[in-house]
């Protein structure tokens, strides 16, 4: 019996009309692409922010970069389907989490877009220094929501991140594949979809 979700937040609930890729831009623009992934396990709230934090020198043109990326944020919209479910979940007594690998300024779409209210706990990336697939981001999920692996699913559009991750804690982990370009008894083609799955 299923009695919580965590879902992914990033093109699983909201979608990022403009993609303008601001994070691989300032790194290309310092020379290191390898240093992408510190963006999402730092709390830097912006890019200079996040420069001084790996020290490195400002880079030209950093002030259109981070133009780039607020205007991004501000772009984001919530998928259709997404907060219909989130309320039907809720709706159903079940506890709901987020777990979102990001970078610090990205979680002001989640404020902007009113979602706070719809999850008892959430989890970034940015703020506990890890990243999913890492086994502890999920373990702490089922910890403040107060969850056995066994009775939790987990929902998101990357098949490492929201389904093997998870998986490998005993999560059931379920696909949100709305291009229809991936099959299986664990691929959602809409969100919405996830209900039929919780009565398993």
């Amino acid at each position: 019996m299923i009695d919580a979700v965590i879902f992914d937040l990033f093109g699983t609930l909201i979608h990022l009309r403009r993609d303008t890729n601001p994070y691989l831009q300032l790194c290309r623009a310092i020379g290191d692409s390898s240093r992408i992934r510190e963006s999402l396990v730092v709390d830097a709230l912006t890019l200079a922010d996040f420069c001084d934090h790996i020290g490195v020198t400002h880079p030209p043109h950093l002030a259109g970069i981070q133009r780039d990326l607020d205007a991004d944020i501000d772009d984001a919209s919530v998928f259709a389907d997404s907060l219909p479910t989130l309320r039907a979940i809720r709706d159903r007594g079940l506890r709901v989490a987020l777990i979102s690998n990001l970078a610090s300024p990205y979680k002001r779409a989640v404020t902007q877009l009113t979602l706070d209210s719809h999850f008892d706990a959430t989890l970034y990336s940015c703020d506990l220094g890890i990243a999913k697939p890492n086994p502890d981001i999920y373990r702490a999920a089922l910890t403040q929501l107060g969850s056995s692996p066994e009775s939790t699913l987990m929902v998101g559009d990357s098949q490492r991140s929201d389904v093997g991750g998870p998986m490998a804690c005993g999560i059931r982990g379920l696909l949100l594949d709305r291009n229809g370009k991936s099959s299986g008894d664990s691929v959602l083609r809409a969100l919405s979809d996830v209900t039929s799955y919780l009565s398993s």
